[in-house]
């Protein structure tokens, strides 16, 4: 089982009601991804530098609760991976539930020099970045 996995099962244990609910979907999503996080080893993100835009639990929102940001970026640290993110409203809230992520400016500035690229949270500004999609080296995830 991959720390990420892990991480999930401890955040079950304190949940309840409707939350729990939530989590354990949650968790059994990242199940479902569970053999592609183990074809990637820890040397495989181990400082590589992963822009996330989205961090919101849906668009036009501040809102962190149940924010699917939340596992992806605690996976991605578990498996050595720096993070750097950008959404356009909820960074203030995200920044109490996720300390060690390195907040940018604006999408650009965040995958600029990024080793991958997540797109958790579709806001509609993130659709407009068509510089990012042809100038990319590396595989953009939704």
């Amino acid at each position: 089982m991959s720390p990420a996995l892990g991480n999930f099962e401890k955040a079950l244990r304190f949940g309840e009601g409707r939350r729990l609910k939530r989590l354990q979907e949650q968790a059994a999503y990242i199940a479902t991804l569970e053999p592609d996080f183990q074809k990637l080893s820890d040397e495989a993100l181990r400082g590589k530098t992963v822009g996330i835009l989205g961090l919101t639990f849906k668009p036009m929102t501040d809102d962190m609760r149940d924010a699917p940001s939340i596992p992806l970026i605690t996976a991605l640290h578990d498996m050595g991976a720096l993070v750097r993110a950008f959404d356009p409203a909820g960074m203030e809230q995200a920044k109490m539930v996720l300390p060690d992520v390195t907040y940018c400016d604006g999408p650009y500035s965040c995958v600029d020099g990024a080793d991958g690229l997540v797109i958790v949270t579709e806001w509609e500004q993130f659709c407009a970045l068509d510089s990012i999609e042809s100038s990319r080296r590396w595989p953009v995830l939704y």
